[in-house]
């Protein structure tokens, strides 16, 4: 079979596939809540989404690794 040496993460999503699951928000999780910054992501996204991760970065005042 073709995913017999695929890692664990290619089996996760190969299995998402299959089960037709293409739905990509966050789901709830333990850990950190997303934050604010996060939030004003997502807003400058849905402006323009084609904007670079720099730019992005720099109107948030992160690092563009953060983004």
């Amino acid at each position: 079979m073709l995913l017999k040496d695929a890692n664990q993460y290619d089996l996760y999503r190969f299995r998402r596939f299959r089960t037709r699951d293409f739905d990509v928000n966050d789901r709830q999780r333990s850990g950190m809540p997303r934050t604010s910054k996060a939030d004003a992501l997502k807003s400058l996204l849905d402006e323009n989404s084609s904007q670079t991760r720099k730019g992005l970065a720099e109107q948030l005042g992160v690092d563009k690794a953060t983004v």
